[in-house]
């Protein structure tokens, strides 16, 4: 229980209002650097504002992306059931915030530089130390996310 209010407590100090809106700003970052890379799974006015479902247009081994992941203390949903590895899910809500988005999104872009599943296939890339829409501020190096993610407690100044 005591868990549960701690909880409470952080969603009503942030405001529902204001939770809503960076769960929507999120979904549309991710919404937007999937569409770039894959494609959407679900088609508009049915996307969700709290997960992304992105189709695995080069079957990639979304397996062997979330060990990559892990080794950097992240992880993504590999689909389920007869979705499993052909799409894959990018959670954005809850306690997430924009910089533990870009933190994931970089790792990601880093993956699939390196893997390079497809000869030829065109990667964009992206600078994920620029700022966000919304006047968020990203971290401008993979050194200051991991520190941020993994050295600090979790984040409950969302301002950032």
């Amino acid at each position: 229980m005591w868990a549960l209010e701690a909880v409470l407590d952080r969603i009503l100090a942030e405001g529902l209002e204001t939770r809503f809106e960076r769960h929507s700003r999120m979904a549309a970052r991710t919404q937007a650097w999937a569409a770039e890379r894959f494609e959407l799974f679900a088609q508009p006015g049915y996307r969700s504002q709290t997960v992304t479902c992105v189709k695995n247009t080069w079957g990639m081994d979304v397996g062997a992306l979330n060990k990559f992941l892990r080794a950097r203390h992240m992880q993504i949903s590999d689909g389920y059931g007869r979705l499993k590895n052909d799409t894959f899910r990018i959670a954005h809500m809850g306690e997430i915030c924009p910089a533990d988005l870009e933190a994931l999104l970089a790792r990601m872009d880093e993956f699939i530089h390196q893997a390079h599943p497809f000869e030829g296939t065109h990667v964009p890339h992206f600078d994920h130390g620029r700022s966000w829409p919304g006047g968020l501020a990203l971290l401008d190096s993979a050194q200051d996310v991991q520190y941020d993610l993994i050295k600090l407690p979790r984040m409950t100044n969302w301002s950032r």
